[in-house]
């Protein structure tokens, strides 16, 4: 599974990261929030924003 992580995640290089996420999944973690990685399933802590193939959604609690 190929993706990457930002970390300390505000929100504000959302249109850098909409364009980067053709190629793989991004995560993005604001302080506070966490994901943990298990044999290609992805678990959120917290809100944890998802970068997919341009499109941008909020996983794990708000």
């Amino acid at each position: 599974m190929d993706f990457s992580v930002e970390v300390h995640y505000d929100g504000a290089n959302d249109e850098e990261l909409l364009p980067l996420s053709n190629d793989r999944d991004i995560y993005a973690i604001p302080n506070g929030g966490a994901i943990f990685w298990d044999h290609d399933v992805v678990t959120p802590i917290h809100n944890v924003s998802l970068f997919r193939k341009e499109t941008k959604q909020i996983i794990g609690e708000y």
